[in-house]
């Protein structure tokens, strides 16, 4: 696999599809070549992570059994946790200190070509808990990974829309490539020379940006039998992280790019300026989604604020019709001119000059990076005085937009 050759024949396909030179039919087959580059390429990356995640998983396998030889020779001490294996229960009421119980959830899926990002089941996690003297591995309940997924869906229209999600184990920043800047043409005179243009590629970086939260769990809680307490403990922690996370996708205010991701409007182009300051017309959605290139208009989908979508939402044709069509299924989204739509309640605000539409193909235009997985600790000993035993949770992130015309905004006077 050659991700190399493989960003050199997107990059061609992409100046193929722009060259304005080139005859209709020529642009829009190098179009369509040039989303089969991209699909190509994004099932390489997705193929190249999970080549890694198994050669990871295998040194994983070998090392237990390296460790289980040495236990059967005698050559190594039989490890045991005071803990059991999936009772978050028991480390609460226990009484020793000076302990951590943690785990980390990978964060597992796949892309798609075209197509919203789909989740693979979720994997077994560890469960570590350790001191001077112990540790012990196991596995936890597989609805961490499940449940963040739907938490985040439901706070981020822009995540449901389908980018490109990108998970890595560890946090080094990774150069994306880039289209910069189109070409562009000129108005010319007869007999007078054309104007050269050329696009410009460039790369992104994709770095690592925690997002994290703590509370105390009392020990009443862990005494309780009538309180479970993992459900407790994975609700606040997977509807805190995903709440979190999901303006720095929607929020250009939130998610500037500078030390921070950057929300899917932050170095999108203008396809459309609304008459008004504060609302929009169906002809103005209309005139942005023609503003989008064919090959990326095909695959387009809305996002916009909620002010905007309920707008939308209570349009009527001459016949007194709602324009939005109300999808039959709950997991499928709304549509209007028959492209999906989806609400981000941290889109900014309708208001002067303010981006609070956009519209394209949000695969190709906006890659998520996840690092890591979830990372929840638990200790007794940080609120010790307080007969309580602290939770932390953390979750690793960056974004960027990687394709600038894939994807245009609306913007208000």
């Amino acid at each position: 696999m050659d991700l190399e050759r493989l960003h050199e024949e997107y990059r061609r396909a992409c100046e193929a599809a722009r060259d304005e030179t080139a005859s209709p039919e020529t642009r829009k087959a190098a179009a369509d070549d040039m989303l089969d580059r991209r699909h190509a390429l994004d099932a390489a990356l997705i193929e190249a992570q999970q080549v890694r995640d198994d050669e990871r998983r295998q040194e994983q396998v070998e090392a237990a059994r390296d460790r289980a030889a040495r236990l059967v020779a005698g050559l190594a001490p039989v490890q045991v946790s005071p803990f059991p294996v999936d009772d978050v229960r028991a480390y609460g009421q226990s009484k020793k200190h000076g302990e951590t119980l943690s785990f980390t959830i990978p964060i597992v899926g796949h892309v798609a070509p075209g197509l919203a990002r789909q989740f693979a089941a979720p994997q077994a996690a560890d469960w570590t808990t350790s001191d001077t003297t112990t540790y012990s591995s196991y596995t936890v309940p597989q609805r961490w990974a499940s449940e963040l997924y739907m938490f985040q869906i439901a706070q981020s229209g822009v995540l449901a829309a389908g980018p490109t999600i990108l998970t890595t184990a560890n946090g080094n920043q990774i150069n994306y490539p880039k289209l910069t800047t189109d070409m562009s043409s000129a108005v010319g005179t007869e007999g007078s020379a054309a104007t050269e243009t050329n696009p410009v590629f460039g790369t992104t970086p994709l770095n690592s940006y925690r997002v994290d939260g703590w509370t105390p769990l009392a020990d009443e809680l862990f005494r309780d039998s009538g309180v479970d307490i993992e459900a407790v403990l994975r609700e606040l922690a997977l509807r805190s992280l995903a709440a979190t996370a999901a303006p720095y996708y929607g929020n250009a205010d939130t998610g500037t790019g500078n030390s921070y991701p950057a929300a899917i409007t932050v170095g999108t182009t203008l396809g459309k300026t609304a008459a008004a300051v504060d609302s929009v017309t169906l002809d103005e959605l209309k005139e942005l989604m023609y503003s989008v290139l064919p090959a990326y208009r095909a695959v387009g989908r809305f996002v916009g604020n909620s002010d905007v979508t309920l707008e939308v939402a209570l349009a009527k044709d001459g016949d007194g019709r709602y324009m939005m069509q109300p999808s039959a299924s709950a997991a499928e989204p709304d549509r209007v001119f028959g492209k999906p739509w989806y609400e981000d309640a941290y889109f900014d605000a309708s208001g002067s000059a303010n981006k609070c539409v956009v519209f394209g193909d949000v695969h190709a235009a906006y890659i998520v990076r996840q690092i890591g997985g979830i990372q929840v600790d638990l200790s007794r000993d940080f609120a010790f005085t307080s007969f309580e035993t602290t939770a932390r949770w953390a979750m690793w992130h960056d974004a960027a937009t990687i394709d600038t015309l894939a994807v245009k905004h609306l913007a208000f006077a």
